[in-house]
């Protein structure tokens, strides 16, 4: 084979001898044209470690940055559907109570809340008071309401401030700035801002101190229930007789609150009793009624044989009705006597009223079927008239049945109010004397049934207390006097549901923070925590990266 490469000239070009390449002749043909020879690369360790390191980086990087965005998707979609509401309060200001979720679980309609505000109002309030409180509450609840109904509670804000025209939508409904409106079919019901909190400026004049408790809980649940229900029950209190209008007004406040419609009525002068009505309440009337009242009390009761209808007496134990307790001893079995209930043990007496007030006993709450829904609990009942009942529960040939509701036990005793409210009457003093019988019963009630043709119960409820005190205790979250006067209306009136909503004091609620929870959030989370949590990523990455 020649080494040298020929020209059409014939002539020869001469190669460099670092270009000679040493050849062994072979005895088979050569091909015409030589392959050049295959040259293999050298695998470099160091230059293919750090290709491979930095596409491994970009991929981690591509892949997190993609798990991030995905994150904050699925994150977003869930928060909508179950939004996280971390509530570092130290009485749980932000959170629904077990009672408001009964509520919400219930829920199976559609319900539209309208507010007539901006939305930020709510979401973002900056009054510096009790308020900001209030409206956060409302805008954290109606979210939870939409989520634990599974979004058949809704919510939306129209201002019509900014948009006059939207009023014209809702004329018939009586809104302006501030209302809320709650909507479910063809019912609908609407409150006020001012609805949504109680401010008790009292005592402002004496100490400049003033006390605001929220209502948020109970107008949510109180007007979706009244939504919902498709009806509403009126209760009508009987005046005209020197009854304490500050009871009446706390009472009826606590019914109308929990889904009623309150009315009052002077029977004095009242041709006739709403026939709609599902309750009467009498609360402590300081004039006894008269025969004709009597009769007409008992017509609208018996209602031309239907029954169905309710009666609750709250006694005054400085008053004298002997026609009103005859109606109800000789009608319903109960005896409301003259004899006040005096405690003489002070395990059984409010530590700040012990010694001194031995007549505010605590009394049990029997399980009975207007109060099994509250189950047992303690009752502050001031200034007890002591009840007497006749028609026992386990006798069958009656069908008028006498239940005690409340009952104080063997340690108590039994006094006259003048002896009580003596000059300088003390408890060794006070003239006392044991009860026939114990315990002693200081409210019941009577259940009285027929059976009309197609075999269906009709029924009264009378239900008597002997101290109308019992309601000024109503916000006093030692004792179950909230629910022994709310279950029981709620059992008798059919309501469908004896969930009783309280009001939340924001005392010490208008921090949102307790010292600890700011200190655990500020300090160790924000201040150490995440910077942390930065240092120790930062130092991993930069030795992993002086190692490349």
């Amino acid at each position: 084979m020649s080494l040298f490469h020929k020209k059409k000239t014939d002539e020869v070009t001469e190669v460099a001898p670092s270009e000679v390449i040493e050849v062994t002749e072979s005895t088979e043909e050569t091909p015409t044209e030589e392959k050049a020879p295959r040259r293999t690369a050298k695998w470099n360790w160091k230059t293919n470690r750090k290709l491979r390191i930095g596409a491994t980086a970009t991929a981690v990087t591509a892949v997190a940055v993609a798990a991030v965005i995905l994150l904050n998707v699925v994150v977003g979609i869930l928060n909508d559907r179950f939004p996280l509401n971390l509530d570092l309060t130290a009485d749980n200001t932000y959170t629904l109570s077990d009672e408001s979720r009964e509520v919400a679980q219930k829920v199976s309609q559609e319900v539209t809340i309208t507010v007539f505000a901006q939305e930020t109002q709510f979401s973002d309030p900056t009054y510096g008071n009790e308020m900001d409180v209030v409206l956060r509450q409302f805008y954290q609840f109606t979210n939870d309401y939409k989520t634990l109904t599974g979004g058949k509670v809704k919510v939306s804000y129209l201002d019509l401030d900014a948009n006059p025209t939207l009023a014209s939508a809702y004329e018939k409904y009586g809104v302006s700035s501030g209302s809320i409106l709650f909507q479910c079919g063809e019912q609908w019901r609407t409150i006020t801002l001012n609805d949504l909190y109680d401010l008790d400026d009292s005592n402002y004049y004496y100490t400049g101190e003033y006390s605001v408790s929220s209502l948020v809980e109970q107008k949510l649940a109180s007007n979706i229930n009244a939504v919902c229900g498709g009806k509403t029950i009126t209760l009508t209190f009987l005046t005209g007789h020197g009854e304490n209008e500050d009871a009446i007004s706390l009472l009826g406040d606590l019914y109308e609150l929990n889904g009623y419609t309150i009315q009052t009525t002077n029977f004095s002068t009242a041709v006739e009793i709403d026939k709609n009505a599902g309750a009467l309440i009498i609360v402590a009337p300081s004039k006894d009624y008269t025969e004709d009242e009597i009769t007409r009390l008992r017509a609208w009761l018996n209602n031309d044989g239907k029954r169905n209808r309710h009666l609750f007496v709250y006694c005054n134990y400085a008053a004298s009705c002997p026609n009103l307790y005859e109606f109800l001893e000789v009608d319903y079995g109960i005896t409301v006597t003259d004899k006040l209930i005096l405690e003489t043990d002070e395990n059984n007496i409010p530590i700040s009223y012990s010694g001194s007030y031995p007549h505010y006993p605590m009394t049990q709450a029997a399980s009975t079927n207007l109060t099994q829904e509250m189950g047992s609990g303690t009752l502050l009942m001031p200034v007890t008239l002591q009840l007497i009942t006749h028609k026992e529960s386990d006798d069958a040939t009656y069908s008028l049945t006498n239940h005690a509701m409340a009952t104080v036990p063997e340690s108590a005793r039994l006094t006259g109010l003048s002896d009580l409210m003596g000059e300088n009457a003390t408890l060794d003093s006070i003239k006392q004397e044991k009860a026939e019988s114990y315990p002693i019963v200081g409210m019941a009630y009577a259940f009285d049934y027929d059976y009309d043709s197609d075999n269906n119960v009709l029924s009264n409820y009378v239900v008597v207390s002997g101290s109308y005190q019992m309601i000024g205790y109503i916000e006093d979250s030692r004792y179950t006097n909230e629910e022994m006067l709310l279950t029981p209306m709620r059992t008798v009136c059919s309501l469908g549901d004896t969930t009783v909503i309280s009001g939340k004091d924001l005392a010490t609620e208008y921090t949102s923070f307790t010292a600890m929870t700011a200190l655990l959030l500020g300090v160790v989370v924000f201040t150490v925590g995440i910077p942390l949590v930065l240092v120790v990523i930062a130092l991993v990455v930069f030795f992993k990266r002086r190692h490349l």
